[in-house]
């Protein structure tokens, strides 16, 4: 039956690229390589259609070969630093982000495996080995593979770094973008029953002093998001204040220089959007990312503007702790990212969520507003945009458009004659200026 599955497929390869049929083969070797697994604890058939190319996995042919000596029991040729090369080209796409529950259980399986052989050769792992595993353990979210980690560390009474530290830290408080996964009592206004920042905050007290660390600006990152899960916004507020001077309302003195590790990054602002966002304080994500980025040089990057432009649109769902959301208006902060960011190339999924928002409420009106600000950006902008940049946000765009001239077909003749009119004016305007 598997053969006979492995050629159907084959005959739809026929009509691929040669490049897509060697990376479609690549994806298929290694989830047929991961089904044979013969340790019959960890047996387990990936099952369903292969995903194109394994996108969150990036299988390396390290990995592949592994897997290949595993089913052959041939893992007793394999020599530490060998294991170790295997161990550390295991990575996911983008960290991990968006991950679908079925590549999540492929990245389990894979853990298990290297945990598991590990322990059976006796080879002794490194610090920086567990901290790779923790690190991916973190990104799909799976508490069982960090225990195993952090308990095998202790065992063998490994000396800890501050990146195993901070990813300790980051397994109890989960990361930035993991936040919409949680169901929190903090989006109910209400206390969690185990809160999560309490063990953070014991470990920052006891276990960094004890080996001889101090926080850095990534502990700080991992505190915020676990103190948002607890909903504990005026915690957020003091810890801001305390070890940056920030909450004061306007670009201040800077309390850490440069050369210190606690100065603040891009992704310490990527926290605080995050949390005051998930906590339903839309306006302050955005005064204090901004204070942040003023105070301290960090550019208010288009990826802190975009979980800002979606946790003001997902905000009316819940009543969070912060008790301030129950109306959001998306295109006030699509029109402060215009603003600040008009002569830099424009982010389409920032408008894009936008527009994707209004259709479901069904504003249109406000979906043309939305447009006409995303067609001004593209104008502003369109001297650092490349051909190829300008003909795929325009392509973008008119796909919008469209949207919008079609919604208007229940309108009176005259109203639709308009709108079609005012948009067509407007796109052979933005053809000349793009073509020039």
């Amino acid at each position: 039956m598997r053969i006979l599955r492995f050629l159907y497929t084959n005959s739809r390869f026929e009509a691929l690229s040669p490049l897509t049929l060697v990376r479609r083969l690549h994806a298929r070797s290694f989830e047929e390589l991961l089904h044979n697994a013969d340790d019959q604890k960890f047996k387990c058939a990936v099952t369903g259609p292969t995903q194109v190319f394994l996108r969150p996995l990036t299988p390396s042919f390290y990995l592949l070969n592994y897997l290949k000596l595993r089913n052959n029991n041939n893992l007793s040729n394999l020599k530490p630093a060998e294991f170790q090369l295997i161990l550390r080209s295991f990575k996911l796409f983008n960290n991990g982000n968006r991950l679908t529950e079925r590549e999540k259980q492929t990245a389990i399986k894979i853990l298990n495996l290297l945990l598991h052989d590990a322990n059976e050769l006796g080879i002794q792992l490194n610090i920086g080995d567990f901290t790779h595993m923790l690190r991916i353990a973190m990104y799909i979210g799976y508490e069982p593979v960090a225990d195993k980690v952090i308990k095998t560390v202790k065992k063998n009474e490994l000396r800890p770094s501050l990146n195993y530290l901070n990813c300790v830290l980051g397994n109890y408080g989960g990361c930035r973008w993991s936040l919409n996964k949680f169901n929190s009592p903090a989006w109910k206004g209400s206390p969690t029953q185990e809160p999560v920042s309490t063990a953070m905050l014991e470990a920052v007290d006891i276990d960094f002093p004890r080996n001889g660390f101090a926080p850095d600006s990534t502990t700080y990152d991992y505190l915020i998001v676990g103190l948002a899960r607890d909903g504990k916004i005026e915690e957020i507020r003091d810890l801001l204040k305390r070890i940056w001077g920030i909450g004061q309302g306007k670009p201040g003195e800077r309390l850490v220089e440069r050369n210190n590790s606690t100065y603040p990054t891009s992704h310490t602002i990527l926290s605080v959007a995050s949390a005051f966002g998930y906590l339903g304080d839309i306006p302050a994500a955005v005064e204090l990312c901004k204070e942040l980025s003023e105070t301290y040089k960090i550019r208010f990057s288009e990826l802190a503007w975009c979980y800002i432009i979606y946790w003001s649109t997902v905000a009316p769902k819940f009543k969070s702790a912060a008790g301030i959301t129950n109306m959001s208006y998306p295109d006030i902060y699509s029109r402060m990212y215009y603003l600040s960011n008009k002569d830099r190339v424009p982010y389409p999924k920032i408008y894009q969520t936008v527009i994707a928002y209004y259709k479901k409420t069904g504003k249109s009106g406000l979906i043309e507003r939305v447009c006409q600000r995303w067609m001004k950006h593209l104008l502003h902008s369109q001297r650092t945009l490349t051909m190829k940049e300008k003909e795929k946000q325009k392509e973008m765009l008119i796909k919008e458009i469209s949207f919008i001239i079609s919604s208007k077909k229940e309108d009176k003749p005259s109203s639709q004659n308009r709108i079609r009119v005012k948009w067509m004016k407007l796109l052979h305007q933005l053809q000349f200026y793009l073509k020039s």
